[in-house]
């Protein structure tokens, strides 16, 4: 046991010993052993020492070009980290991944992986070429056994939920078949991706027509692949609800009606899409009491919803018109009954109380940034009022706060002064927790005047007792 002990600190101090671009190579051949399949006595103890050194050192470490990895390489642009549940259409969670690989290695085409594996292991590093025509052979196969698949699935239930099984991932048909569209268009979707801008700030009308005429050009607009060309448009735009523009320059109106009937008309079920996952996501921040970082999304909320009903003529009954009621709708229930909570809770934490009823030490400093992040939220909901229908709640609410704020704190500062001990310590909590607060719905001009006050309130002692 000593001497193995001995050999691992001199394998460790040989390491330390070599040269930056030596320890590069070390990494990578045992990395592309590894593809190979080649067992390495000490490779996992060589990488855990190596590793960190090279990313201090800020040398960046090629990832080797797995069979999987390879395979994979065109769906890349379309991989998304959100939860399987909220991925859109023509998208695919980085999840599904390895269920897929996993699927289509030892069910769908196990001997067809084996012989591509075989080609990758003689082709790495040596021939580029035959590993490209390699993947590119076994992309093909893939590609016409998951559609096969998938269309047996479509026309026989059981099928259906047997492949859904098999495959062992959320949403698994939708995740094969964006993975089979992907794959048996690629060659278009490559084109389209190389002529786009890297980014478009502002989707103005010469860059709409010239985005219509790459994606018509690429066949984008009759193919299955629509929604992933879009996608790459879409991931380029400085704001994502201008993807919209394709659809109503197309049809050459803004009518609703006439714009369905465009082929880039699934661009505005896109943006539609995206601002209900916005909304989803604005959700799961208030259940997390997350409200601090709640405004910025809300922005991108309102401002999507009034493009979309600026942009485009929804009057009259569409369902893109009723689809954005909804969106209206599901976000101001959700921002009323917290708007609507937000005076409960400072009043729960501003209140005055007796001697008995005052708490050891200070209030929870987690609720006061809790609050302080409603009151910011409240502020952002009376700007965004009028497109998110909350133009009653809104304003009432901030009223109330203001006319409880402005009634209490000098209350607060009074108690304050004649506190002693426990009961001091937390009454100067109250205080501060009022000035915080004050400086989110009068300014900060407003609380530096109350802190003003609060701090030589703090400074007088409260007489002494007869």
């Amino acid at each position: 046991m000593a001497s193995e002990g001995l050999a691992v600190e001199h394998l460790r101090a040989y390491l330390r010993d070599l040269q930056p671009q030596a320890r590069a190579l070390l990494v990578a051949e045992i990395e592309r052993g590894a593809v190979c399949g080649a067992q390495i006595p000490g490779a996992a103890l060589i990488l855990e020492e190596l590793r960190p050194v090279l990313r201090q050192a800020g040398q960046r470490l090629a990832r080797v070009a797995s069979p999987a990895r390879l395979f994979f390489r065109p769906v890349e642009p379309f991989l998304v980290d959100r939860s399987a549940i909220r991925v859109p259409a023509g998208r695919m969670a980085r999840s599904a991944l390895q269920p897929l690989w996993d699927w289509i290695s030892t069910l769908l085409l196990p001997a067809a992986v084996a012989r591509f594996s075989e080609e990758v292991a003689r082709s790495l590093g040596r021939d580029d070429g035959a590993l490209a025509q390699a993947t590119r052979r076994f992309q093909d196969e893939a590609a016409r056994a998951i559609g096969a698949a998938l269309d047996c699935a479509a026309a026989d239930e059981r099928a259906a939920r047997r492949l859904a099984a098999r495959i062992r991932t959320d949403r698994p048909l939708q995740a094969a078949r964006t993975l089979q569209i992907v794959l048996a268009h690629q060659d278009a979707l490559a084109h389209v991706a190389a002529r786009l801008p890297p980014h478009i700030p502002s989707f103005d009308e010469g860059q709409v027509d010239s985005a219509l005429r790459l994606l018509k050009g690429a066949g984008a607009c009759e193919s299955e692949a629509l929604r992933q060309a879009l996608i790459l448009v879409a991931d380029r735009l400085g704001v994502f609800w201008q993807l919209i523009r394709l659809a109503i320059r197309s049809a050459e109106s803004d009518a609703a009606a006439k714009v369905a009937q465009s082929p880039f008309a699934p661009a505005v079920d896109m943006v539609l899409a995206e601002i209900r996952a916005r909304v989803e996501a604005l959700r799961e921040l208030c259940k997390r009491g997350r409200f601090g970082e709640a405004p910025a999304p809300l922005k991108d909320i309102h401002d999507a919803i009034r493009a979309v009903r600026t942009e485009m003529d929804l009057l009259g009954d569409s369902a893109w018109g009723r689809e954005l009621a909804a969106i209206r709708a599901a976000v101001s229930d959700l921002l009323r009954t917290e708007l609507e909570s937000t005076v409960g809770w400072v009043r729960r934490l501003l209140r005055p109380r007796g001697p008995g009823e005052v708490l050891a030490g200070a209030i929870d400093p987690g609720d006061v940034a809790t609050v302080e992040g409603r009151i910011g939220l409240l502020a952002a909901c009376r700007h965004f009022a009028s497109e998110l229908a909350l133009n009653q709640v809104a304003p009432r609410v901030h009223a109330e706060l203001q006319t409880y704020l402005d009634t209490s704190i000098s209350t607060l500062i009074e108690a304050l002064r004649h506190a002693e001990g426990v009961d001091r310590s937390f009454r100067q909590s109250q205080v501060e927790a009022a000035v915080r607060f004050a400086a989110k719905l009068f300014g900060a001009e407003y609380a530096a005047l109350l802190a003003r006050a609060a701090a030589l309130a703090g400074l007088e002692r409260p007489p002494a007792r007869a």
